[in-house]
C-alpha cells in the first residue's frame, strides 16, 4: 500500500482555539465592526480570503467578516 497526500490551498491552514475562546472569535461581525475593518487583521490574498490576526499566532483562518472583542477600528 502506498501512501497518497493531497495538498490544496488549506492544506496549511490552522487556528488558534484557546486565542478565539478569550477574544470570543466569530465568524460574523457586530454592527460595523468586523475583521477587515480592524487594524489587527492580515488579510489573505484577496478581499474574500481568509487571513491572520496580529493577537491571534499561528492562526491562518481568520475571516474578514468575523469580529472579535480585541476588534480597534482601522486609522
Amino acid at each position: 500500500m502506498i501512501p497518497v497526500l493531497a495538498f490544496t490551498d488549506r492544506a496549511f491552514a490552522a487556528s488558534n482555539a484557546a486565542m478565539r475562546t478569550a477574544l470570543q472569535y466569530q465568524n460574523t461581525p457586530l454592527a460595523e465592526k468586523s475583521c477587515s475593518t480592524c487594524m489587527q487583521f492580515m488579510p489573505g490574498a484577496s478581499a474574500k480570503a481568509l487571513g491572520g490576526c496580529k493577537i491571534m499566532p499561528g492562526d491562518t483562518e481568520i475571516s474578514p467578516t468575523g469580529y472579535c472583542t480585541a476588534w480597534v477600528k482601522k486609522t
